[in-house]
């Protein structure tokens, strides 16, 4: 479980918390850390957010380059 909490995939550390709690519910381990998914979920929708903003203002400065060429070249007149 150490190794699963290492991580940031909710998703795998439950998957290996259910086989614990299968093989050996009386582990210390088998119980679900709530505190530990809240803050990592918290921490992957930060961090999406934060790569969504920086991935729209790339599009948006990719899009103005492209006008910018496309101006200065004269490709942009029809």
């Amino acid at each position: 479980m150490r190794e699963a909490k290492k991580g940031k995939d909710i998703k795998r550390y439950l998957e290996a918390q259910n086989h614990l709690e299968t093989v050996g519910p009386q582990e210390r381990e088998a119980t679900r850390d709530k505190v530990w998914m809240d803050m990592t979920e918290k921490q992957n929708q930060a961090e999406t957010q934060r790569l969504e903003a920086e991935l729209k203002g790339y599009k948006n400065n990719l899009i103005k380059e492209s006008i910018r060429v496309c101006s200065s070249t004269g490709l942009g007149v029809l």
